[in-house]
């Protein structure tokens, strides 16, 4: 998939580059980025949240932290998007088990910095990815690295997103990116 990502997005030089992703989409962007630029093409920036830097997942990979993920996934479906099972339930619990599959299956290989920012944001009460874990990506860019923080959980977008529209937007607008 990396690969597949890596020769489409390569296909449109001019354009510059930015990626944002959120928990194992942040992991999505961030092995695309690499992809990229070893073909010379780096990204711009870099926007990445709720997602521990790669060099530890070794560390988080554990049965325990699935189940508990899950868990805090599921209860918040339910309480916070008001989601009963069923179809469009499953779906979501689907996806969220996908994404624990390549949580347990990645393995980190070592490679240089990044030359452009890095911007990574968070959730203040995230139980698994908490701010002094996020700011082990400082060791991920040669550039301008930036640690945001935001009230809520591992999914403290959801509920209102428009924090962290106008940080990404105020952070490409800086970096000339729009």
């Amino acid at each position: 998939m990396i690969e597949a990502l890596a020769e489409t997005i390569s296909q449109n030089r001019e354009l510059p580059l930015a990626f944002f992703g959120h928990s194992m989409g942040a992991l999505l962007a961030f092995e695309v980025a690499r992809t990229l630029c070893q073909r010379d093409l780096c990204p711009h920036q870099l926007l990445l949240a709720s997602c521990p830097p790669p060099h530890l997942f070794d560390q988080m990979q554990n049965d325990n932290h699935n189940e508990e993920l899950l868990a805090q996934f599921l209860a918040f479906l339910r309480s916070e998007l008001g989601m009963q099972p069923g179809a469009e339930y499953q779906r979501y619990v689907t996806l969220m088990q996908y994404d624990l599959k390549l949580w347990n299956t990645y393995r980190y290989q070592p490679a240089s910095p990044f030359p452009c920012p890095l911007t990574i944001y968070g959730g203040a009460d995230d139980p698994f990815v908490d701010a002094q874990l996020l700011a082990g990506w400082h060791a991920y860019t040669r550039n301008a690295f930036k640690l945001e923080m935001y009230a809520g959980n591992h999914f403290f977008f959801y509920l209102n997103a428009q924090p962290l529209l106008q940080a990404i937007t105020s952070s490409l607008e800086e970096n000339k990116l729009l």
